[in-house]
């Protein structure tokens, strides 16, 4: 097991190349995702600022809420160590947001993990996420062209699948006839966004990008791809227990309320995104959909996106 931390902190650090030496750094400074130790990152991070922002030691420390002032000279220099609630504080402190600031606490996770097992699991992640966000991100609404497309990007990461329109049929009998099937494939090779590894085009690969989604209700095939997935689920209520989860939740709010819950489900969407994507034993594929409606006619929420 310890070759193989060595092995993934390895490919890690060999996106650091890349991802250091790209424009974005000399205004943003280094990119955290090509680092497997939180202390080469602080130590390069905090020189960036300190060289070409003016910040200081002390400002930091105090954006962190600690009251050392060299707080950060001490960990750099390994005198202390940061536990799961001060790097919580000292993510604040540099300014981390997002998947950057959940990498981060993944850096100091992984040097508090006792046994090879815990480093394992935690290199695994951080190396999802930085993939994730080395892909080249795609925002097509033509993607929704078809409800099917989604699915047949992710059925080529099962293990053993073929890939032609007749042995996808047989995995998803009576959901897409062949002519669907056989568009979303000429759709998704035209774009670039699947690429054939044999002659026969029954084997792809995925292309080094990653989707974005705007929240788009306005978009005809955005609509058109959530009714045929919703119908799906009614008809997945019979299936057993273990294969499928249905919960909802009826309350009373306020309209200020809508975008706190908008944003809680798209970072539910967002953290298994992350955590479950690259599954090398992957045999299935799963729809994970949130829905937020209003329940009462005359409640007139904004048409403008939250």
């Amino acid at each position: 097991m310890q070759r193989e931390i060595l092995k993934q902190k390895d490919e890690i650090g060999s996106m650091a190349k890349s991802l250091n030496s790209s424009k974005k750094e000399v205004v943003s400074g280094p990119n955290i995702f090509g680092y497997t130790s939180y202390r080469h990152f602080l130590t390069e991070f905090v020189d960036f600022k300190l060289k070409f922002t003016g910040s200081s030691y002390r400002a930091f420390a105090r954006r962190s809420g600690v009251n050392c002032p060299n707080y950060l000279q001490l960990i750099i220099k390994g005198r202390r160590n940061l536990t799961a609630t001060s790097a919580s504080k000292v993510s604040r402190g540099l300014g981390l947001k997002g998947a950057e600031r959940k990498y981060f606490l993944g850096l100091v996770e992984l040097e508090i993990a006792k046994d090879t097992k815990s480093k394992l699991e935690v290199m695994k992640r951080l190396k999802i996420m930085a993939q994730m966000n080395q892909a080249d991100k795609v925002a097509d609404e033509s993607l929704h062209s078809s409800w099917i497309n989604l699915i047949l990007w992710e059925m080529t990461l099962l293990k053993d699948v073929e890939m032609s329109p007749d042995s996808i049929m047989k995995r998803l009998p009576g959901i897409a006839d062949r002519d669907t099937i056989v568009k979303s494939l000429s759709f998704l090779i035209s774009k670039g966004y699947l690429v054939p590894i044999n002659q026969e085009n029954t084997k792809f690969k995925q292309a080094n990008i990653a989707f974005e989604s705007k929240n788009d209700v306005e978009n005809l095939n955005l609509q058109m791809t959530h009714m045929k997935f919703l119908d799906l689920a009614k008809d997945r209520l019979s299936e057993p227990l273990d294969q499928r989860e249905y919960q909802g939740l009826t309350i009373a709010v306020s309209k200020k309320q809508l975008p706190l819950i908008k944003s809680r489900l798209r970072a539910m969407i967002r953290d298994l995104n992350e955590e479950l994507s690259n599954d090398p034993e992957a045999d299935n594929i799963v729809r994970v959909q949130f829905c937020m409606y209003n329940i009462l006619s005359n409640f007139s929420a904004s048409k403008n996106n939250v």
